[in-house]
């Protein structure tokens, strides 16, 4: 006689107990999590309790693990990375030989693009050179009917903002971000369970946050003080005729962090320097951080509650210095949560 074993699933009220205390066994909690899942599952039950209700789709199910590892929450929101789309596209019954693209190089071109102003609500017209491309993806159903997604190329980009976004990887693998994206309007529309409904990672940070009204340079300290928030209140009113700050306003600055070891704050120096060479990793931190339009007070603040990191933490700086999408993705759901 088979045995009868009861799924573990959220929305079933006899074994959400025993789900939920599974859960926080699993991911751990704040001050000790479990290193081995992705950083938004660590300490975050809830976090693991939807990619468990996705795993258990009896339509498609999956290992849990799998879904985890590519299933990040961005600004909150569950986001798909593009290469399990494509996975998954390619093991869908509905297209046997898999998903295939094809590329087109169109040469130089430039494009014009409406843009932000430096007054709230206002677009202004520019002008911008690209190598442009196109790509779509295509794929043979069951029945031997060709399938075609969406064409997307580089004057899209442009003209949508994700080219020109700061730290764009448009600008410098345009051919994989082609890919991606040409996937992901593939399945959207025609195998559209593949998703779930949710976006791609790549989506949330170039569609979600393309909108954003230009922010203009940090106030000097007296204009501050009359308007305060820095970038948060700049992300409703953009603020002009802004002076640039001299060196001699480069002082030390104590920024708050959080030791995760011992939950507790602790006071850290940091001293601005023009030398590249000579800053430390955290001096390098605070400069990238500035140059997104922060605050000093305002990049303590990101680092202590957005990044959860130390000073002290130099190889967790170098890998956020190395891959700034994630600083990106990790400001944005700071300056949401902030609103």
């Amino acid at each position: 006689m088979a045995q009868n074993i009861q799924t573990l699933t959220i929305f079933n009220p006899d074994s959400f107990n025993r789900t939920w205390d599974m859960a926080n066994q699993f991911v751990g909690t704040k001050s000790t999590p479990n290193t081995l899942l992705p950083k938004a599952y660590q300490g975050e039950p809830g976090a693991f309790l939807i990619a468990l209700d996705i795993a258990n789709d009896p339509n498609d199910p999956q290992r849990v693990l799998t879904v985890m590892q590519n299933l990040d929450i961005i600004q909150g929101k569950p986001s798909w990375s593009s290469t399990y789309v494509i996975a998954k596209l390619n093991s869908s019954n509905k297209f046997p030989d898999g998903v295939d693209f094809e590329m087109k190089d169109l040469g130089e071109l430039e494009v014009e693009y409406e843009d932000w102003g430096d007054v709230k609500g206002q677009r202004v017209k520019k002008k911008l050179k690209v190598h442009n491309r196109s790509c779509y993806a295509y794929a043979t159903n069951r029945s031997g009917k060709l399938i075609k997604g969406a064409t997307i190329d580089m004057v899209m980009a442009v003209k949508e903002g994700w080219y020109q976004k700061n730290g764009s990887k448009w600008q410098t693998m345009p051919e994989q971000m082609l890919m991606y994206r040409a996937a992901t309007f593939f399945a959207r529309v025609h195998a559209p369970e593949v998703l779930h409904g949710f976006k791609t990672v790549d989506e949330v940070i170039d569609i979600e946050s393309s909108d954003t009204l230009a922010i203009t340079p940090a106030p000097s300290k007296e204009k501050a003080k009359a308007t305060p928030g820095g970038l948060l209140a700049k992300a409703n009113a953009a603020v002009s005729d802004t002076p640039k700050a001299s060196n001699k306003d480069e002082k030390t600055i104590d920024v708050t962090v959080i030791d995760e070891s011992s939950n507790q704050q602790s006071q850290t120096n940091i001293t601005p320097k023009n030398d590249e060479k000579s800053k430390s990793l955290p001096q390098k931190l605070l400069a990238y951080l500035e140059s997104q339009g922060l605050t000093r007070d305002e990049a303590g603040e990101f680092v202590k509650q957005g990044l959860k990191i130390t000073s002290n933490d130099v190889d967790q700086i170098q890998l956020l210095l190395a891959n700034t999408e994630v600083i990106d993705i990790k400001l944005q759901e700071f300056i949401a949560q902030k609103k």
